[in-house]
């Protein structure tokens, strides 16, 4: 940054330094750096870098006038300045000029608020003299001597488009149906507004033909695409609304003859008809049609969502063309989707015409729910009777996507809602000999609902059971029981000698494994060496009653 030193020396062994800004400098704004750099007379030295961020003080234009790119009528322009420095604008020091294809514009500077105006002394001409691309500059300056300059450029454009070539061309005559029809644009120097320019047809007694409109930017060329072919021989008529982005707005309207050779087919009626939406189960197409060929006639495909061809069967009756479904489309959303159909009509000279349809299929009357998989200790199933040891049972359901179900659990009711895949679980806590009957249903958004599914679930009382290591390996071997009651187990070890080893006790939780495990060592903490222990169970159940003692031999290989 420009400018100068000066030392002030406060007189008790302290000092200022000072950098002064000179005076053609702007801190433009942003991050900056001091470097200091302090010797003593004693030759010490020392460096210090202190940073800042300062705010510019540079005045801005932040919008200008007139705010389009392309403009047909012009009688002043103008800038909104932005003051920076805190001092305000200097409004007799700022400056504000308009150049183009005449030179430098005359008119007067004009302050509203932070706006400034050049009111033109003479609105700009509608000549071809005027036309061009124009640019204003705005010198900013604020009141502490802040300075910025900004420009903006604009096309001032008074020429409407124009139609430089058709087709049909003027006064044409043409003896096959054209696939559209187009008019090629001169847009001057300000591009065509296709939002707001348009191409129809006529025929000689106003009626007009349906159809589609587009723009290709690249050639200048303005296509209107038929829906169907022509059918009636006469006088057509183009007629092109042309809107540039300045907006010049032109008309241009031309006619060609159209006089087929042999009576053109086509289509007099279709079901289902182009763009519609379908809301009930469909099970067939059709269209009847006009000055074709039946015999060699058809429906040649019906596609879903471009990719899935229905499979079905063409036929024809009387004038109708039938395409049926080898099945109904569903009923269930499944089907859902864009549809399109392709018809193949051949004129009685033999031309080939082909024409396709568009129609929309939404049907949803069935919320399916079905029952995925039922998580819990080895049950059996019984119709739809669960019959489990276990104290639980997880139903797992599938039905439609954010559908709303509802279950009945021994009475309770136990509404929710499936996740976006349709998922959802019911959890099923079972006591011994208490059976508990589950119903659910679901209602999808459309306000179906599904069938009701219906189940009983039984746990039934567990049979006795000790599971012992075949042989015992490593450094411990674990003995499980499973018991129909609650109650405690005393396990007692032997030598084949009859000798005691080991011995321990556990408390038995009724329909589960309850497991007590042995560290390979005797009753001193010796460990016992390779051979075949003989286990005894003792088990006595809190209802007084016992399990008679049973024997089991456990082999024990390190």
């Amino acid at each position: 940054v420009p400018g100068y030193k000066t030392y002030v020396d406060d007189g008790d062994g302290t000092g200022k330094i000072y950098w002064n800004i000179a005076d053609e400098a702007q801190l433009t704004g942003g991050t900056y750096t001091m470097n200091v750099y302090l010797v003593d007379r004693a030759g010490n030295e020392s460096y210090h870098t202190i940073t800042f961020t300062a705010k510019s003080t540079i005045p801005e234009v932040i919008a200008w006038f007139p705010r389009e790119d392309y403009v047909n009528y012009v009688d002043k322009v103008g800038a909104v300045v932005l003051d920076n420095s805190g001092t305000g604008i200097d409004t007799a020091a700022t400056t504000i000029t308009l150049e183009g294809p005449p030179g430098v514009l005359s008119g007067q500077e004009v302050w509203q608020g932070d706006t400034v105006y050049l009111v033109l002394d003479t609105v700009l001409p509608a000549e071809d003299a005027y036309n061009g691309t124009y640019k204003t500059t705005v010198n900013a300056v604020s009141n502490d001597g802040s300075k910025g300059t900004y420009s903006d450029l604009f096309v001032y454009d008074t020429r409407p488009p124009w139609v430089v070539e058709r087709y049909p061309a003027e006064g044409d005559t043409v003896s096959s149906s054209p696939d559209s029809v187009w008019v090629k644009v001169n847009d001057n120097a300000s591009p065509i507004n296709t939002s707001l320019t348009t191409l129809k047809l006529y025929t000689d007694d106003g009626v007009e033909i349906s159809g589609s409109v587009s723009y290709d930017a690249t050639d200048g060329i303005l296509y209107f695409w038929l829906s169907s072919p022509l059918t009636v021989g006469g006088t057509y008529m183009m007629v092109a609304h042309l809107v540039d982005m300045a907006g010049n707005v032109a008309e241009d309207t031309s006619y060609f003859m159209y006089t087929p050779g042999a009576e053109v087919p086509y289509a007099v009626e279709e079901f289902p008809a182009d763009n519609d939406t379908v809301t009930e189960v469909l099970r067939r197409v059709w269209v009847r049609v006009a000055n074709t060929d039946m015999d060699t006639s058809g429906i040649e495909y019906v596609i879903r969502n471009e990719t899935d061809t229905i499979p079905g069967t063409p036929s024809a009756k009387g004038d109708t063309l039938i395409y049926t479904f080898s099945q109904p489309l569903p009923n269930d959303g499944s089907g859902d989707g864009e549809y399109t159909w392709r018809v193949n009509l051949i004129s009685l000279d033999g031309s080939p015409y082909s024409v396709e349809y568009t129609f929309f299929y939404q049907v949803d009357e069935v919320c399916t729910l079905v029952l995925d998989s039922v998580w819990g200790a080895e049950y059996e199933l019984s119709g739809d009777t669960f019959v489990t040891i276990d104290t639980m049972l997880i139903f797992s359901f599938t039905t439609d996507s954010g559908a709303h179900y509802t279950a009945i659990l021994g009475g309770e009711m136990i509404p929710g809602e499936a996740d976006t895949a349709g998922k959802f679980d019911i959890q099923v806590p079972l006591e011994v000999g208490e059976p508990i009957n589950l119903m659910v249903w679901a209602q999808d958004d459309a306000g179906n609902f599904s069938d009701t599914l219906e189940y009983l679930m039984l746990r039934k009382r567990p049979e006795f059971e000790v599971k012992v290591p075949k042989p015992a390996r490593g450094d411990s071997a674990v003995f499980t029981i499973v018991s129909p009651k609650s109650g405690r187990a005393e396990l007692k070890l032997y030598n084949l000698a009859g000798e005691f080893v080991w011995k321990t006790t556990i408390n038995l939780s009724p329909g589960r494994e309850n497991y007590a495990r042995w560290f390979l060592e005797n009753i001193d903490g010796v460990d016992v060496t390779n051979g075949v222990y003989i286990l005894l169970v003792d088990v006595r159940y809190d209802d007084g009653t016992r399990e008679e003692r049973t024997r089991y031999l456990v082999p024990v290989r390190k």
